[in-house]
C-alpha cells in the first residue's frame, strides 16, 4: 500500500500526463479488474499476499492477453528482468529508482510497443490464413481436373461411337459442354491461385486471328444461353500474336456476366 500511494503522488506531479491509477492489493482482484476495466496498461508487483515471483506475469497475461504489462519491483535483478521480458512483460523498473517522468515514460512505451506485437500477430495469422486459402485452392483445383477430364472424355466418346438418339445426343452435348466450362473455371482459379502465390500469371502467345476466338466463344455461349440471343460484329485485321485461352477467358467472362 505504501508504494501504491508513492506511486499515485509521484504520476500527479507529472501535470500533462493524465492517468487514473486503480490500486489492488492482490492477484486475484487484479485479474477480475483488467476483465471488468480493460485497462491501458498493467503495472504489477511481484510480492503479493496471494501471488509470487514470475508467475504473477503469467496469470496476469491469462487474465487479459492483449494488455500491456510493467513489471514493479523491489529486486534490482537483471537475471529476473530479462526472464520477466521473456515471459511477456514489456518493462521491468525497480521500485526505488523509479520517478513519475520514467513511470509514465514506461508506461507508454509499454502501450506501443504491445500494440506494434499484437498487430504483428495479427498480420502473421492472416499471412498463414491467406497461405493456406491458396494452397487448398491449389488442391482443389487439382483434385478436380481428373474426374471433369473423366466426365468430358466419355461424353466425346459417346457423341462419336454412342449411336445415340438425338435428345439423348443433346443431353450428352450438354453434359460435355458443362464439363468444359467446370474445367475452364479451374483453370481460371489455379491462374488465380498462382498469380496470389507470386507465380505470375502465364500468357501462352501464338499467330492467329481473334476473330475466330470470339466466334467460338459466343457459339458457345449461345449452347450455354439457348434463350439469349447473341449479336457479333467483327471488322479489321484481327491477325497478331495472342493467347487464345487468355481472350477467350476474358471475353467469355465479360458476355456471361452481361448475360
Amino acid at each position: 500500500p505504501g508504494n501504491a500511494r508513492l506511486i499515485q503522488e509521484e504520476l500527479r506531479e507529472i501535470a500533462p500526463a493524465r492517468i487514473a491509477l486503480l490500486h489492488v492489493p492482490g492477484m486475484a482482484e487484479a485479474e477480475r479488474a483488467v476483465r471488468e476495466e480493460s485497462p491501458d496498461a498493467v503495472l504489477l508487483d511481484l510480492s503479493l499476499r496471494d501471488g509470487h515471483g514470475l508467475g504473477n506475469i503469467s496469470r496476469m497475461l491469462h487474465a487479459a492477453p492483449a494488455v500491456p504489462l510493467v513489471v514493479l519491483t523491489g529486486l534490482d535483478d537483471e537475471q529476473l528482468a530479462v526472464q520477466a521480458v521473456h515471459q511477456g512483460a514489456q518493462d521491468y523498473l525497480v521500485k526505488g529508482q523509479v520517478t513519475g517522468p520514467l513511470l509514465v515514460r514506461a508506461l507508454r512505451y509499454a502501450i506501443e510497443r504491445k500494440r506494434v506485437e499484437e498487430g504483428l500477430k495479427r498480420e502473421e495469422a492472416q499471412r498463414q490464413t491467406e497461405a493456406f486459402r491458396e494452397q487448398f485452392l491449389g488442391i482443389l483445383g487439382h483434385d478436380l481436373r481428373n474426374p471433369l477430364q473423366a466426365i468430358s472424355g466419355n461424353a466425346g466418346l459417346l457423341l462419336r461411337y454412342g449411336g445415340l438418339t438425338e435428345p439423348q445426343r443433346k443431353a450428352v452435348s450438354r453434359i460435355s459442354i458443362s464439363a468444359d466450362r467446370m474445367a475452364r473455371m479451374i483453370n481460371d482459379l489455379l491462374d488465380f491461385t498462382r498469380a496470389r502465390l507470386g507465380g505470375g500469371y502465364p500468357v501462352s502467345r501464338a499467330r492467329m486471328s481473334v476473330h475466330d476466338v470470339l466466334r467460338q466463344v459466343v457459339e458457345e455461349l449461345e449452347v450455354a444461353h439457348p434463350r439469349r440471343r447473341f449479336e457479333l460484329s467483327l471488322s479489321g485485321n484481327a491477325w497478331g500474336d495472342w493467347d487464345a485461352d487468355r481472350i477467350a477467358q476474358a471475353s467469355s467472362d465479360v458476355v456471361g456476366n452481361a448475360v
